[in-house]
C-alpha cells in the first residue's frame, strides 16, 4: 500500500502504463481495498471469451468465462502471495513435466529480479546446469522480445515491454513462449 500512496497509484501490473495525474479520491488502505480496485474488468475480452471462444471450444451454455472472478479470488485469498517454490522443486525432482516460469520486466507486484532469485535458489538435480546455461535472446521479426534460459524440462523466460499481463503487453513474446513450451507452432 505504501507504493500506491507515494506514487499516486502507479500501475502495479505494468509500471510504464499511463496513470491519470489526479490523486486518488480515496486512498487504498487495506489489502481488501487493494484487491477490489485491482480486479481486472474488460468487457471486450469477456464478450470475446463468452461468444467466439465459447462456441469454438463447444463450452456448455451454462458456463460463463470471467477473467478474474471475485468468488475465485476470494476463495484463494488465503494463498495470495505465499511462496510455491517447494511445489516447483517437487515438479522438477519428481516428474518429467515441462516447468516454465516467465516474468514481465515491467511487473512490480511479481518483479523480475525477485522471480529470478527464487528460480536460481531452486534445489533439483539440474540446478547447476541450469545456472550455467546460456541465456539466449527471443527474437521475433528482428525484434528482441525477451530472453530465455533452459535446461532439460526447466524454462525461464524474461519478456520485455510487458508487465504482469504478458499476453496483453507483449502478445508476440507470449505466443512464442507458448509455442516453444507446447511444441505447437
Amino acid at each position: 500500500m505504501i507504493i500506491l500512496s507515494v506514487t499516486s497509484g502507479i500501475d502495479f501490473y505494468n509500471v510504464l502504463f499511463p496513470v491519470p495525474g489526479k490523486s486518488r479520491s480515496q486512498p487504498i488502505t487495506s489489502r481488501k481495498d487493494f484487491l477490489g480496485k485491482m480486479l481486472l474488468r474488460d468487457s471486450s475480452l469477456d464478450h470475446f471469451m463468452n461468444t467466439f471462444v465459447k462456441e469454438a471450444l463447444a463450452i456448455p451454455e451454462n458456463v460463463t468465462w470471467g477473467g478474474q472472478s471475485d468468488n475465485v479470488f476470494s476463495s484463494l485469498s488465503e494463498d495470495f502471495m505465499k511462496p510455491v517454490t517447494s511445489v516447483v522443486e517437487q515438479l522438477l525432482k519428481e516428474t518429467n513435466l515441462t516447468v516454465c516460469v516467465f516474468t514481465g520486466q515491467l511487473d512490480l507486484i511479481v518483479d523480475t529480479p525477485g522471480t529470478l532469485i527464487w528460480a536460481e535458489r531452486l534445489q533439483w538435480s539440474g540446478a547447476q546446469q541450469w545456472l550455467s546455461a546460456e541465456r539466449s535472446s527471443v527474437v521475433i521479426d528482428g525484434i528482441i522480445e525477451g530472453y530465455k534460459k533452459t535446461y532439460r524440462n526447466f524454462h525461464f523466460y524474461w519478456l520485455l515491454r510487458s508487465g504482469h499481463m504478458v499476453p496483453t503487453d507483449n502478445p508476440a513474446g507470449a505466443l512464442r513462449l507458448l509455442q516453444e513450451i507446447t511444441g505447437y507452432v
